[in-house]
């Protein structure tokens, strides 16, 4: 399996939505995902590519190659970066797990598929960390 990984950064929206029947969805909207898709355009197999606001951010903890896509009938040019080497690395800090108190799952549950709400009420969780390889 392989995977390549745009980086973006910004403002995000988010809105729940819905209430009938208990169903809720979550929405995010926002420049960072506009962004996302020069990214992960840009990338390849193996890649990090990060976008010219998230570059902003980061650059002083990267080595970075900048990758420029021309304009298209339908695209505007962008630029974007290619992560080389990690040149200041941030110590990983060990977190605590947050406790999930009883109340909260029933709130949470709202958000689940009804496929995966029976699954987990059967007990039948082994499936949560599977990857399918193709």
């Amino acid at each position: 399996m392989s995977c390549h990984i745009g980086i973006s950064a910004g403002t995000v929206h988010a809105i729940h939505v819905g209430g009938v029947d208990g169903r809720w969805e979550f929405l995010v909207a926002g420049d960072p995902f506009r962004q996302l898709e020069s990214a992960v355009d840009a990338g390849k197999s193996g890649d990090v590519v990060v976008s010219r606001e998230a570059y902003a951010i980061v650059k002083s903890f990267f080595q970075f190659t900048k990758i420029e896509s021309e304009a298209s009938q339908d695209k505007d040019a962008t630029v974007d970066y290619l992560v080389l080497k990690c040149t200041d690395p941030i110590k990983q800090r060990q977190g605590a797990p947050l406790p999930l108190e009883a109340i909260i799952e029933p709130a949470l549950r709202g958000y689940l598929s009804r496929g995966v709400l029976a699954r987990l009420d059967a007990k039948q969780t082994q499936w949560l960390g599977y990857v399918s390889e193709r």
